[in-house]
């Protein structure tokens, strides 16, 4: 996605991209949070090595946000209370997750043995 531009998906959430890392963002009224969601790895299949490197990057490298595997994916995921809204929390989470995802992916490829897709 080109940098600077913005789409809404199907789900409702807007779809931005920062230094060349897709994100979603989601903002939801009740009860007020502010979601950025991006994909870290694809074609991850469910196993004990991805459960102790989710586990040990959750514990262990994350200072802010969350590591967590769903539909054979790797994803990251910062959560922020948004009351009351400041945009600067939402760009704050958006420089986080730039950069916090291309990191973990690096990460990533060193844990499992079988290829894996950069997302």
């Amino acid at each position: 996605m080109p940098e600077g531009t913005l789409k809404v998906d199907e789900s409702g959430m807007i779809v931005v991209g920062v230094d060349g890392v897709p994100l979603a963002v989601q903002v939801e009224e009740e009860p007020p949070v502010v979601r950025v969601l991006g994909t870290v790895v694809a074609d991850v299949p469910f196993s004990e090595d991805l459960c102790a490197w989710l586990n040990e990057a959750n514990a262990n490298r994350l200072r802010i946000g969350y590591a967590y595997w769903r539909d054979d994916e790797i994803r990251y995921a910062i959560e922020q209370i948004a009351a009351p809204f400041l945009l600067e929390h939402l760009l704050d989470a958006l420089a986080a997750a730039s950069g916090m995802i291309p990191a973990l992916a690096r990460e990533a490829a060193l844990w499992f043995p079988e290829p894996v897709v950069v997302a």
